[in-house]
């Protein structure tokens, strides 16, 4: 058996479990069919260093739950009736000024995107194993430029903190 090609960066697919304050789930098309793009962030071990007996470094991986992880980055391209944009806008403005749905959860960290999950695909475009994120949180969104005379399709980023990143392998 030869050795496998290597992965192409289309290979994979999008899945957003809920948007809070999102009543109409049929409207999720609006973020799986729309994303064109992600950044899977890097991940980090914090690392304890100390001099052992003879005076050499000693290198100790130091194990903390949730710290330090870096943002989920996901790009859309807005649709025609800005339904996407302004869903994650209304679940921003509803963080910021404390308008919180709580008739699911009376924690506000529970006011979340339950998980998002990257299916990655090979090159037949047959799943190959999955990188989610749980309980995610969109805490940034970027400025849109909207230019008249200009037919471009307009995107936009939005990132999101998470609790807990894993895999599964198909």
């Amino acid at each position: 058996m030869g050795y496998p090609n290597t992965f192409h960066s289309g290979g994979w697919k999008l899945n957003i479990s809920n948007i809070p304050l999102m009543t109409k789930t049929s409207d999720m098309k609006y973020f799986d069919n729309y994303c064109t793009a992600i950044v899977v962030p890097d991940y980090n071990i914090m690392e304890y260093i100390s001099s052992g007996p003879e005076g050499e470094t000693e290198r100790h991986p130091i194990n903390r739950i949730n710290e330090d992880l870096t943002q989920l980055q996901v790009d859309f391209k807005i649709s025609e009736d800005f339904k996407n944009y302004l869903y994650l806008f209304q679940w921003m403005l509803s963080l910021r000024y404390r308008e919180i749905d709580t008739s699911r959860d009376p924690r506000l960290w529970q006011n979340t995107i339950d998980r998002i999950t990257l299916t990655l695909l090979d090159n037949q475009k047959e799943e190959i194993g999955s990188i989610y994120f749980t309980e995610a949180r969109l805490i940034s969104m970027s400025s849109i430029a909207l230019d008249h005379g200009a037919e471009t399709e307009v995107s936009f980023t939005s990132s999101f903190s998470y609790r807990e990143i894993g895999f599964e392998l198909k």
